[in-house]
C-alpha cells in the first residue's frame, strides 16, 4: 500500500511543522507497518507577485468540483504545480492540513481541489491533523462544503475547528495534533538534549507568533511582554522558530539581555527539552505551547492568526484562557506570578494521546 503524505513539513525551519510531520511518519508506520510512506511536495504557488489574481483560478476549481468536471479541476490543479499524472500513483493520501486550512492561506484551494481529484481517482482520501478557520458563508466555506464530505475521514486537532465544521455541515471526529503521537523523550534524552545548550535552570521561555510581523510594532509589542515577565527575576529564553521571530529576537536581545535560541541552533527535539526544562512558556506558538503541555511545563498562550490557540487549549482542558498581545503588562505579569507561586491549579489538563490511526 502506498501512502501518499503531503504537506510535507519534515523539512520546514519551524519545530512544529517538524514535529508535525514525524508525528504523522510515527502514527502510519505503527498503525500500518506494511505501509509505503511516501512524503510528497508540490510546486510552488504560480503568481507570486500577484497572488489575488489566484482568485479566478479559486472560483474555476469550486465551479468545476460542483459540476463534477475532473479533468478540468486537473487541468487547473497542473497550471497550480501539480502533476495531472499523480492521482493514479497512489492508494491513500492522507493529507497533512496543518497551517494550510484558514482563508489567509494560498494554499487553500489547492489543497482542497487535489483531495477531490484524488479522490474522485477512486482513492482512499483523510484529511487530518488541521485547525479550520474560516467564515461560514465565505468562498472557502462553500469549497469546504464541496469536497471534505466526499473524504474517506476528516480528523481536525481542536474542538473549535470540530464546531466550526458541524456547523457547515461537515462529518468530522477531533483526533488532536500529529506532534502528541511522538515518543516522549526520556529523563535522560532531555538532559542531555538541554546540556547542548548554555542556559542556566530557572528561567522562562518566550515565543513569538504566527500574528506577528517583521516591524516596529511587533517589535514594541515583544518587548512589552518581556518587561511584564523581568520583574519576576528569572532569565529570559527567547525561542526563535520562524526567521520573523528571529528578527524580532535580535531586535531586542541586547536592550532585554535577552538569550537566543533559534531554528539555526535546535531542532524540535532540542526544543521539546529546553521548553521541559522551563519554569514558564509564553508565547503564541501553537506546537512549542503543546510541547509544554506534553511535559508539564505550564505556560500562558497568545493568540495565532487562526483560532488554533484558543483550541489546544480547550482541547486540553487548560486551566487559563488565551490571551490576547494587546494583554498589560500588569494583568500578563500577575498571571505568570500566579503560575510561578504555584496558585493555579493544573490537575485536570489532559494530554491527548493520539496512537490509532486507520488508513482501510
Amino acid at each position: 500500500m502506498k501512502v501518499l503524505y503531503y504537506l510535507d513539513t519534515s523539512t520546514s525551519i519551524n519545530w512544529g511543522s517538524q514535529a508535525t510531520s514525524a508525528g504523522m511518519r510515527q502514527l502510519i508506520e505503527n498503525n500500518h507497518p506494511e505501509a509505503e510512506f511516501i512524503p510528497y511536495t508540490f510546486a510552488p504557488l504560480p503568481l507570486k507577485l500577484f497572488p489575488f489574481l489566484r482568485i479566478i483560478a479559486d472560483k474555476m476549481l469550486l465551479c468545476n468540483i460542483r459540476k463534477n468536471n475532473l479533468h478540468k479541476v486537473k487541468s487547473i490543479l497542473s497550471w497550480y504545480g501539480i502533476d495531472q499524472n499523480i492521482y493514479n500513483q497512489y492508494d491513500v493520501v492522507c493529507f497533512n492540513g496543518e497551517g494550510a486550512m484558514h482563508d489567509q492561506s494560498g494554499h487553500f484551494f489547492r489543497m482542497l481541489a487535489s483531495l477531490y481529484a484524488f479522490k474522485a481517482n477512486g482513492k482512499k482520501v483523510i484529511s487530518m491533523n488541521q485547525t479550520i478557520d474560516v467564515k461560514p458563508g465565505s468562498l472557502h466555506a462553500a469549497m469546504l462544503q464541496a469536497v471534505y464530505p466526499q473524504l474517506d475521514a476528516v480528523l481536525v486537532r481542536e474542538p473549535l475547528s470540530h464546531r466550526l465544521l458541524n456547523q457547515l455541515n461537515i462529518p468530522n471526529t477531533v483526533l488532536g495534533d500529529a506532534a502528541y503521537a511522538l515518543p516522549r523523550l526520556s529523563e535522560e534524552e532531555i538532559e542531555q538534549h538541554f546540556r547542548t545548550f548554555d542556559i542556566d535552570t530557572g528561567f522562562i521561555a518566550l515565543t513569538a507568533s504566527s500574528i506577528l510581523d517583521r516591524n516596529a510594532r511587533s517589535i514594541a509589542t515583544m518587548e512589552k511582554i518581556i518587561r511584564a515577565l523581568k520583574p519576576l527575576g528569572r532569565r529570559i529564553v527567547f525561542l526563535a522558530n520562524t526567521k520573523t521571530d528571529l528578527y524580532l529576537a535580535k531586535k531586542i536581545a541586547q536592550s532585554y539581555h535577552i538569550q537566543i535560541i533559534s531554528y539555526k541552533d535546535a531542532q524540535y527535539k532540542q526544543a521539546m527539552a529546553i521548553i521541559a526544562k522551563a519554569d514558564l512558556l509564553v508565547g503564541g506558538r501553537q506546537h512549542p505551547n503543546i510541547f509544554a503541555a506534553i511535559y508539564q511545563t505550564p505556560f500562558i498562550g497568545l493568540a495565532g492568526n487562526t483560532h488554533k490557540m484558543q483550541g489546544v487549549m480547550e482541547l486540553l482542558n487548560y486551566p487559563i484562557q488565551s490571551k490576547n498581545w494587546d494583554i498589560s503588562e500588569t494583568d500578563l505579569r500577575t498571571c505568570a506570578r500566579d503560575i510561578l507561586d504555584g496558585k493555579i491549579d493544573f490537575s485536570a489538563v489532559t494530554v491527548p494521546i493520539v496512537a490509532q490511526l486507520t488508513l482501510y
